[in-house]
């Protein structure tokens, strides 16, 4: 996991060491202050271009498919990667499911996980895979098979400048709406959390909008029309949702998966998991 700050990334002391001959990646690109301010029209027609819905669906050993999580999901490069939320593709951990058999439980062995991307603009369902993620600070991002001219990825925008008060888009599919839906949302506070291991801190930003079942991976969006964070979750009862600050130099690690950057402690066994 990680701690963003305005100067880049850095490790948490307990981290595991890694190798410090890995290759390095530009982390601190040039983002143009001139980028005009997009009409909600404007970043509308962006995200309905580039933002789908998310399926990961569970086939069993016995055939049965079952669909274990919905949610959404970005275009972000010409190549036909999204990035979403980590906790929809869990799935490539498990091995097996329980089922109901006469009343009673039965665990099955999961013989594949797949996933779908659905771009509504489009009204086509894609393939995707799983090629890079980071557990703990719940990225990942999948290659879709789409067609270049089905899409327009979203630009990407540095996260390390988004402060308290400012207003930001938020796009999800929440449960059972056909398509995506985009609200204006402010960012309420940006905190420093522990993670789910308890074993590292980093960042997240704060809106002022709750946000449900489906919305998870959905793009937080700058008024320039640049996605500069990703919805993880709801805060029960207070009204509130939190986003994982997306810092370039963490989305090229995932894109690229041959590529290791010291300090930041992602999770590369993009070739090895289980299950496509």
């Amino acid at each position: 996991s990680i701690l963003l700050t305005s100067t880049g990334l850095l490790r948490a002391s307990s981290m595991p060491a890694i190798s410090t001959t890995a290759t390095t990646v530009n982390t601190s690109p040039t983002f143009s202050p001139l980028k005009k301010i997009l009409t909600g029209k404007e970043i509308a027609q962006k995200v309905e271009k580039a933002t789908g819905k998310l399926e990961a669906w569970l086939v069993l050993d016995n055939g049965q498919r079952i669909r274990e999580g919905i949610g959404t999901a970005s275009l972000m490069d010409e190549t036909g990667r999204v990035i979403t939320a980590f906790h929809l593709v869990d799935a490539i951990d498990k091995t097996t499911w329980t089922i109901k058999e006469d009343g009673k439980d039965v665990e099955v062995k999961i013989d594949r996980v797949e996933f779908v991307f659905y771009l509504p603009i489009k009204n086509q369902q894609y393939n995707a895979k799983v090629i890079g993620i980071n557990r703990s600070s719940d990225y990942a991002t999948l290659k879709v098979e789409i067609p270049r001219e089905d899409y327009e990825p979203l630009d990407i925008g540095d996260s390390t400048q988004v402060s308290k008060g400012e207003d930001v888009w938020i796009a999800g599919f929440p449960y059972k709406f056909p398509n995506v839906l985009l609200r204006k949302g402010t960012i309420s506070d940006i905190n420093l959390l522990q993670d789910r291991f308890d074993d590292y801190v980093y960042s997240y930003v704060v809106t002022d909008k709750h946000t449900g079942p489906g919305n998870s991976g959905g793009p937080v969006l700058n008024e320039k029309g640049e996605i500069v964070a990703i919805i993880i979750g709801p805060k029960p009862n207070i009204g509130v949702s939190y986003a994982a600050p997306l810092h370039t130099a963490c989305v090229n690690v995932l894109k690229e998966k041959n590529v290791e950057i010291p300090d930041i402690g992602l999770e590369t066994p993009v070739n090895n998991f289980p299950r496509s």
